[in-house]
């Protein structure tokens, strides 16, 4: 399997680990732990320099927007559960692009060997 195609599946599956965490109060931090390791993976690898600008702009609504649904009658605090939860998984994917950029800013950097 190639790491792009693991990546897409890194990434649904940390979608759906997060709807879990969210729909599930008392559950293990180490599910917390698993959805946070795949986010890192798929941000890294899955989010490609076309997609970068939609899907920080994603990520930023998405958090912005979390807790407006949460005066809701009934639906409202499973909502914005869900929906802190989705924004958690994009928060981490959010780190693991900048990250990458910051390795390909270093690395792209011009090397002088000038000696003074």
């Amino acid at each position: 399997m190639e790491r792009s195609e693991l990546a897409r599946w890194a990434f649904i599956a940390g979608l759906v680990l997060a709807v879990i965490i969210a729909l599930v109060t008392p559950l293990n931090s180490a599910f917390l732990w698993i959805m946070i390791l795949l986010g890192l993976f798929a941000g890294y690898v899955f989010v490609t320099e076309d997609m970068e600008h939609h899907f920080i702009l994603v990520a930023i609504g998405l958090v912005f927007f979390s807790q407006t649904l949460s005066e809701l009658p009934s639906i409202g605090e499973p909502l914005t559960a869900l929906l802190v939860s989705i924004s958690t998984f994009f928060g981490v994917m959010i780190v693991a692009l900048v990250v990458r950029n910051i390795i390909g800013w270093v690395s792209a950097a011009p090397r002088s060997n000038k000696r003074v």
